[in-house]
């Protein structure tokens, strides 16, 4: 995602992404205790993005970590 794009989608949902030197500034427009910073523009989307679906992303994460341990731990050897 290009910075502009970012700044475009993040306005849409009612954030705002800074650029802070090396480091991206996000807060929510109509509550600024929602914030948060992150040296990687992909990494600002996601915390957003789980902001406003309230954790989907990070649960998906935990269940798809759950799911390959349980595979790694199931596998047979030949």
């Amino acid at each position: 995602m290009r910075w502009s794009e970012a700044k475009k989608w993040a306005g849409s949902h009612g954030y705002v992404i800074e650029k802070c030197g090396g480091i991206f500034l996000w807060f929510k427009k109509s509550n600024t205790s929602i914030h948060g910073e992150a040296e990687d523009l992909s990494k600002v989307a996601q915390d957003i993005y789980n902001d406003i679906t309230n954790g989907v992303w990070v649960e998906y994460q935990r269940e798809e970590a759950a799911r390959k341990a349980s595979e790694d731990i199931h596998i047979d050897p030949k």
